[in-house]
């Protein structure tokens, strides 16, 4: 829809280049539509969202080509299992993203695979976790921001949303030293 977006992306953690890239996309945007902030703003308490990855000491999940993201909400919390695990296709990896409702845990602390037990996330990793704990690897705060672009007749013709995601601190049990990326499943 607007290919000469394509070329702003901020790679930098630097504030400044954050808000000059919005900025920018929001400047050329606005040769083409009325622009404004959804209500709330970035304010919002839906606007900010914590998410943190998951995985053995030994990158287990990793390796398998999985990643394991924990999702807290307020009707409840969610690991979400990504990729396509070691044996594509077979009946104990179909291949699909998986969700499971957990309740009671807290991301910051390792977890046995009895934790996961009788949900299709434990089902899925037990043979490869067992007998290690999941481990926090690194948590995410992203914000989001929305904007609405109307057209000349003050209709909303599509939306905007802004991510601006932030390391949140080093992880427990890590280590200060550097840490591998965590890969992000493509979407």
């Amino acid at each position: 829809m607007a290919p000469g977006l394509a070329g702003y992306i901020a790679d930098s953690s630097d504030p400044q280049t954050w808000d000059d890239i919005t900025s920018a996309v929001l400047a050329a945007l606005a040769t083409e539509f009325d622009v404004a902030t959804e209500r709330g703003g970035i304010a919002a308490p839906a606007g900010v969202r914590k998410t943190t990855w998951l995985d053995t000491f030994d990158w287990r999940l990793h390796k398998a080509g999985l990643t394991l993201q924990y999702v807290p909400g307020r009707g409840g919390s969610e690991l979400r299992l990504s990729g396509t695990g070691p044996n594509p296709g077979s009946a104990a990896d179909p291949g699909q993203d998986v969700t499971q409702l957990v309740t009671g845990w807290q991301a910051s602390r390792p977890r046995l695979l009895s934790a996961l037990a009788g949900g299709p996330v434990g089902v899925r990793v037990g043979g490869l976790i067992a007998p290690r704990a999941l481990i926090p690897v690194v948590t995410t705060s992203t914000a989001t921001t929305g904007y609405r672009l109307m057209n000349e007749d003050g209709k909303t013709v599509a939306r905007l949303l802004i991510e601006r995601p932030s390391l949140l601190g080093p992880q427990p049990g890590l280590g200060a030293g550097p840490q591998r990326p965590l890969p992000l499943p493509a979407r």
